[in-house]
């Protein structure tokens, strides 16, 4: 009777495992697919994805890749397409800024099946020649600069 009780005790606990690994499992996702240059374009060229700079708009009015769109981060995934298949790839400004793999990030945990992040952005697409646009050039603004000991001064 012992090892029947231990017997029924270690498959609930199993069951319950189980059952715990189901709700949890949607919240985990893998990363969104890394895309090179050639993909984008690509993937530009047959309209098979929406490209997405998901830095402030005038970031994006100052120099964007051609026909793409913004769509900031802090408004994904509430403004991405309602179609959840639709094929998305997230750009800003390089390897060394975290912007698209994060709207990525969020697109996928929403819900959204193909998304893709291109991590060389803006400097990739501009290395390679492929057309970009400025809406709006931002003004020259002179910024005046102070010395550590001016600052120690000030402070």
């Amino acid at each position: 009777m012992k090892v029947s009780a231990l017997l029924k005790s270690t498959q609930l606990l199993a069951l319950t495992i189980c059952l715990v690994l189901l709700l949890v499992a949607p919240t985990f996702s893998a990363d969104p697919t890394e895309a090179t240059t050639e993909q984008v374009k690509n993937m530009m060229e047959t309209n098979q994805a929406m490209v997405i700079y998901p830095l402030s708009l005038m970031e994006f009015n100052s120099l964007h890749i051609k026909n793409s769109v913004n769509i900031q981060i802090e408004h994904i995934p509430e403004e991405l397409p309602a179609d959840k298949t639709q094929a998305l790839v997230f750009y800003c400004l390089g390897f060394t800024w975290t912007a698209s793999l994060d709207a990525a990030r969020l697109a996928t945990k929403a819900g959204y099946q193909n998304v893709y992040v291109y991590r060389g952005g803006l400097p990739e697409w501009i290395k390679a020649g492929y057309p970009t646009e400025t809406t709006e050039v931002l003004p020259k603004v002179d910024v005046p600069s102070v010395s550590v000991q001016e600052l120690k001064a000030l402070l």
